[in-house]
């Protein structure tokens, strides 16, 4: 039976070195005391952190309090500095912190001459501080190393042929310091171009719907995407979406006639082989474009 005992105890080891689920008390309190977490002992790298909702774990002037796992936050993780020294999470590329719906990261105190309360994730250094991702981020959101603090949290994004047009449609659950959204089309899905940017809510925790109309959509199949851009310059490309337009070739000019230089030109079929040019009232070519040798008449 003791031998039986002690096996059962180096797995409990084994499988706390590799991975473990930490939940802290609900009470919450300091990330480094042991007394915070049920099982009476701090996180160590490889578990699943979760903060429970009505819980607050606290990071107190701590410059290098170092952690490689995820965070689930449904309570408050908050970095609080009270003197000189900030309080700073770095975690690795691999690491990521879920602020889910009614949690979130706060930050008290702000910075000293050593810097700012900040949480760095792999190359994201920050990932979130106190100034960039203001004071408080609320869930739904991502912290993570490729988008920072993500901007918003998307619903969905579709596109629908409506005759000769196709109609873009999203939506958000949450927008956290918020700009705008670009949306991009490609004819191939890897080269995009922007086609139109809309401003959104900044700050929402509701639902969000979003309608954009190609009203000169490309022949064939087109590829669309939506970037999201945070406040501070942070941005978030989600997946694309494709649909494919049967119809004839056509092209427009705008403004048409034009006293001006400006003009816009649309054609929904570009390849290698295609060229158009401009020509004023008189005849006269004033514009042409060509992207092969062309000889013109």
């Amino acid at each position: 039976m003791k031998n039986i005992l002690s096996l059962i105890f180096i797995i409990a080891l084994s499988i706390r070195g590799y991975s473990a689920t930490i939940t802290e008390t609900a009470g919450g309190g300091e990330w480094t005391t042991g007394a915070t977490w049920i099982g009476g002992s701090a996180p160590v790298d490889g578990d699943v952190v979760v903060i429970l909702a009505g819980s607050t774990v606290t990071i107190t002037d701590n410059f290098g309090l170092a952690f490689n796992g995820t965070i689930s936050v449904s309570g408050t993780l908050s970095l609080v500095c009270t003197g000189f020294v900030p309080a700073v999470l770095t975690m690795d590329a691999a690491s990521a912190i879920s602020i889910l719906s009614g949690g979130q990261i706060t930050s008290g105190g702000g910075g000293t001459l050593q810097g700012f309360n900040s949480i760095n994730i792999g190359t994201n250094a920050p990932a979130y501080n106190h100034i960039a991702d203001g004071a408080t981020v609320s869930g739904p959101a991502t912290v993570d190393e490729a988008g920072g603090v993500l901007p918003i949290e998307l619903l969905y994004f579709e596109a629908k042929l409506n005759s000769n047009t196709v109609i873009i449609n999203w939506a958000t659950t949450s927008e956290e310091n918020f700009d705008y959204f670009t949306l991009e089309r490609s004819s191939d899905g890897s080269s995009f171009q922007a086609i139109t940017t809309i401003k959104g809510t900044n700050e929402s925790s509701t639902l969000n719907e979003y309608s954009f109309v190609d009203a000169y959509p490309l022949l064939g199949t087109s590829y669309y995407r939506l970037v999201a851009t945070d406040l501070d310059g942070t941005f978030e490309t989600f997946d694309v979406v494709g649909i494919n337009c049967e119809g004839e070739f056509s092209s427009a000019v705008f403004p048409n006639p034009s006293r001006s230089s400006d003009v816009m030109v649309h054609l929904n079929d570009m390849s290698e082989y295609s060229f158009f040019s401009l020509h004023n009232i008189q005849g006269d070519k004033v514009f042409g474009y060509c992207p092969i040798l062309c000889v013109w008449a």
